[in-house]
């Protein structure tokens, strides 16, 4: 007997079977194609959804989702249109219809793929996504879900499951609820809930080892080390190697090195700058397990604010990000080994990449020449032309053989505009 592939929504689950009838219904009818809806009438012309007053989001947003359900797309684009243009257009709010809405995104996302208004879905599901993207920022609600943390087991899952959607925005409010004395009913909770949110939390969790307490430095090495990224590596090296670290935050951090190390099946070196470098190449390449969301328009560097003890996030447009932190860890790198041949090379191939990426011409060192902005560098920093020619031939033909191995032309323009 013939299989058949069941349908899907585009992200590889199966789609509900009320959609696989539409989605049937609609491009056998050859709706998908413009022809006429099923009788060969003419679908009517679009109710103007400001005749009867003022449209709300949420009514043009159900009459968009019901005319597109029914086929019906020239009426659909209309209010689709109306909802996009509306002046108190709110994201969170159409996340929150789009919630309500059973079988709304999967919706959309048929339509983006199967119809003629796939370009105004694929809009409305940006808004949506906008909406995420600002909730989980929200730090009020990021503390009340803290605080939620000391319910009953009910609500303690419920406000771990918010926080993880918070993901790395939520860090620095636990790890400064850590720190408070007067919240010291939740600190069992919080370390609980920390290793719940997994590859997102690392960034801020990384640059919270700076941490000046040693027993909340030793909780964040101990959520690494359970969480288990090869990632955090490098900054537990660091921190074991410090000669001003004491001998119990030390051991803390090889033990999670360790840990981390048995989990991916590898063990670790001991040098920290090496590490750096790994690290850096990782970044460097995009390698998936550090990349940037590329459907996200921005992306967090977080740094440590040493003066608040507090982690702080600078967004950089996602395509930079590995490039920006590449050149971070390589700066970490000869921080502690300043032979280290290697990471000068990454630094400065990541530098041009992060400049052609940012719409600069990479063979020009003209400091008036501006791109989009990086705002992790000082706008007075000199062009990448300048660090390659000053680092000299050696450090110029690494970069253009690593560009030719990878086949980037704007690495390889820089590096030969360096060598001339």
């Amino acid at each position: 007997m013939q299989s058949v592939t069941k349908p899907t929504n585009g992200s590889g689950r199966a789609m509900p079977r009320g959609l696989q009838r539409w989605a049937a219904a609609v491009i056998l009818s050859g709706l998908v194609g413009g022809a006429s809806p099923a009788g060969g009438q003419e679908p009517q012309a679009a109710p103007s959804p400001t005749a009867a007053g003022e449209a709300t989001v949420a009514s043009l947003f159900t009459d968009f989702l019901h005319y597109s359900v029914l086929g019906k797309f020239d009426i659909a684009d209309t209010y689709a249109q109306e909802m996009l243009n509306h002046p108190k257009l709110d994201p969170v709010e159409v996340l929150r219809l789009s919630e309500a809405q059973a079988e709304s995104v999967d919706t959309l996302l048929i339509l983006v793929n199967n119809s003629t208004i796939g370009e105004r879905a694929a809009r409305v599901l940006e808004v949506i996504r906008e909406g995420e993207r600002t909730l989980r920022k929200q730090s009020d609600q990021i503390a009340i879900n803290i605080e939620k943390l000391g319910g009953h087991p009910q609500t303690e899952y419920l406000a771990t499951m918010h926080l993880v959607e918070s993901g790395e925005y939520a860090v620095p409010l636990m790890i400064q609820t850590l720190g408070d004395e007067s919240k010291k009913a939740l600190w069992n909770r919080v370390i609980r809930a920390l290793p719940q949110m997994g590859k997102s939390a690392l960034n801020p969790l990384v640059e919270s080892l700076a941490v000046r307490d040693d027993n909340l430095r030793e909780t964040v090495i101990g959520v690494l080390g359970e969480i288990g990224y090869g990632q955090a590596v490098p900054y537990l090296l660091a921190v074991a190697s410090d000669e001003a670290t004491t001998s119990s935050v030390r051991e803390a951090a090889m033990s999670a090195v360790e840990r981390i190390g048995q989990r991916l099946g590898r063990r670790f070196g001991e040098s920290p700058s090496a590490a750096f470098v790994e690290l850096g190449e990782q970044f460097y390449d995009e390698h998936g397990s550090v990349a940037a969301d590329v459907r996200d328009p921005d992306a967090n560097v977080w740094y440590w604010n040493a003066e608040n003890q507090f982690a702080e996030n600078t967004a950089v447009p996602s395509r930079i990000f590995g490039q920006v932190m590449a050149m971070r860890c390589a700066e970490r790198a000869l921080q502690l080994d300043g032979d280290a041949a290697d990471a000068i090379g990454l630094w400065l191939a990541a530098n041009i990449r992060r400049e052609s990426r940012l719409g600069v011409n990479v063979e020009s060192g003209d400091p008036a020449e501006t791109g989009e902005t990086d705002p992790t560098r000082p706008a007075e920093l000199p062009r990448a032309l300048y660090f390659t020619s000053a680092a000299g031939p050696r450090y110029a033909h690494m970069v253009l053989n690593r560009a030719i191995a990878d086949r980037d032309p704007p690495v390889a323009l820089g590096a030969l505009a360096a060598l001339q």
